[in-house]
Order: C-alpha cells, then structure tokens, then sequence
C-alpha cells in the first residue's frame, strides 16, 4: 500500500533550506542542514514528499480580515501538511497551527553604535 505524499511547505535561505527544480519542474531539497535532516527524516521513514513555497515568500502574518500569509497560512489552509524554515511560536500562530518541540534556538543580539563620549557603563 503506498502512503500518501505529504506536501512541505519552506522558505530557502542558504545553508538553511536550499531547494533544486527537477528535469520535471518540482522543487527538491538539496542543501542546507534543515532541508537535509527534513529529506534524510522523511526518506528513513519511507515517506513521499512534495515541497512546495507559498507565493508571497512570507513566513506568516495575520491579516486584518482574519487569513494567515506565508508558510502558516498553507498549513493553516490545509494547502501544505506541515511547513519548515525558521518560523517564531507566537501565541497567535498557536491559535491556528501546532508547533513541534523547538529544535534549535537561535539567541538574538541586538548591536547599537556606540556615540563618542559615551562610555560603555552609561
């Protein structure tokens, strides 16, 4: 018996997700160490998959008419089984879609210019 296809929804961003168009005009991961661990994961478990972008390169907001953009509003739609990219668990979204466990966390820093005459202690 042959299990479904799941669609997977992404955003490339090099080194992240890095996707090849096919001789057949399909998207392909190739590259990246989430699109690589995503195609090793889902070969090891015998699934077929079929990758797919959503048209507005967005990773999803909220719009005032209550619709989701981007890689949520797929998934949210039902347009894609699930979505990967370096996509933020907001309260919102969690409304709308699940989430999995993070799987990586990335510190952000914020960098200021320093003025003349300032010291860092002030």
């Amino acid at each position: 018996m042959r299990s479904p296809t799941l669609v997977v929804a992404v955003l490339a961003s090099k080194f992240i997700i890095e996707l090849n168009m096919t001789e057949y005009s399909r998207l392909e991961l190739s590259g990246g160490w989430e699109g690589l661990f995503l195609r090793d994961l889902l070969q090891g478990l015998g699934l077929e998959y079929r990758v797919v972008m959503p048209a507005d390169r967005n990773y999803g907001f909220l719009l005032p008419n209550g619709t989701w953009t981007g890689l949520i509003g797929m998934v949210h739609r039902g347009e894609a089984d699930l979505a990967l990219g370096a996509l933020v668990i907001t309260e919102n979204r969690l409304r709308y879609v699940d989430f999995s466990v993070p799987y990586n966390i990335n510190p952000l820093t914020f960098a200021d210019l320093l003025l003349e005459g300032r010291s860092l202690n002030t």
